[in-house]
């Protein structure tokens, strides 16, 4: 998807506002796998997966690290 990305000059689809649809959209803007987002935010993938898919929050010691995180991916052109 990064490759697209530079290709286009653009995100080619909805990033989304909620936490759940922002995290997915930051892994596929960055070509992560979940294990790989799992691993870089120090945690399981099961967990990643039930934040993305909006089964579970993140307990509030992971919400200020996922925003400063996300913070720097936001598409400037959404």
């Amino acid at each position: 998807m990064p490759g697209i990305i530079r290709f286009l000059g653009y995100v080619p689809f909805e990033t989304g506002e909620s936490l759940p649809e922002r995290l997915k959209s930051y892994r596929q803007i960055h070509g992560l796998s979940s294990n790989k987002l799992a691993h870089i935010l120090s945690l399981d993938e099961g967990t990643l997966w039930r934040w993305e898919t909006g089964r579970r929050r993140p307990a509030e010691k992971y919400v200020k690290g996922i925003q400063a995180l996300l913070a720097t991916a936001r598409p400037r052109d959404q």
